[in-house]
């Protein structure tokens, strides 16, 4: 359900922060941009709160930060 939200976001970012910029600089910035919110602005699952599963060999996870649209 993220990409569509994420697809609207880079739609946003392009009509005016990003406008001109190349696929991969729009990306870069969406993530720098989610990268520089706050540790309470994630979920259980983010960079700041990953997942540890139990057992004899535990892994850690995490799925990437939480997109920000306020700056667009």
């Amino acid at each position: 359900m993220a990409s569509p939200h994420v697809t609207g976001l880079a739609a946003l970012c392009i009509a005016g922060a990003c406008a001109g910029m190349s696929p991969a600089q729009v990306m870069t910035k969406l993530r720098g941009d989610a990268a520089a919110r706050p540790a309470s602005y994630g979920f259980q699952g983010d960079p700041y709160n990953p997942i540890t599963s139990g057992g004899p060999n535990p892994k850690t996870r995490y799925y990437g930060y939480l997109a920000y649209a306020g700056g667009y």
